[in-house]
């Protein structure tokens, strides 16, 4: 399944199912507060991915991705986006009480995801796949990108940080 498939059934599923797609933080209600959020929370981010990287005394050096994986980010940081935060956290919050509780298994579920991403470019299906530093970044871009939709109730802002992060993620080269 290739994303643009994947965009026309999630937009098909909101059509069909009469989900008003307001209801999953694509509006405009405070899109300047969100976008100013996400980049700020984006840029945050890549700070404590630079520090973790110097600490364990590594290497960065940047290389220019292909105009197709441009489009992959662009796309997965959407679809996640929409997926998690829209959708899943969304309809636990109506389910359950507890915030913290909405936080961590909507995390969990999003850290699962990721691992058969790992394991097709890896080649090898093993849970040690993802690095101890990959899974407090990736859990760390879950939780920026949580505050910047509980605060705004606007998804952009968390789309626009997922973006930064998937994009300089694929730019760095760590020796």
């Amino acid at each position: 399944m290739d994303s643009f498939d994947f965009d026309c059934r999630l937009f098909l599923f909101f059509y069909c199912s009469k989900e008003n797609i307001r209801s999953i933080g694509i509006n405009s209600d405070n899109i300047w507060n969100s976008i100013g959020l996400g980049f700020a929370g984006g840029f945050l981010l890549l700070t404590i991915q630079t520090v973790l990287f110097m600490i364990q005394g590594k290497s960065i050096s940047f290389t220019s991705p292909q105009l197709l994986n441009w489009v992959i980010f662009l796309f997965a940081a959407f679809e996640e986006e929409v997926l998690f935060r829209g959708y899943i956290q969304t309809r636990l919050s109506g389910l359950i009480n507890s915030q913290w509780i909405v936080g961590i298994i909507n995390s969990v579920l999003f850290l699962s995801i990721h691992y058969p991403v790992k394991w097709v470019v890896s080649g090898a299906v093993s849970f040690d796949v993802l690095s101890a530093v990959y899974i407090v970044l990736l859990l760390a871009l879950h939780f920026f990108c949580d505050a910047v939709y509980k605060r705004t109730n606007c998804l952009w802002g968390a789309v626009i940080l997922h973006i930064i992060y998937n994009a300089v993620g694929a730019m760095i080269i760590i020796q």
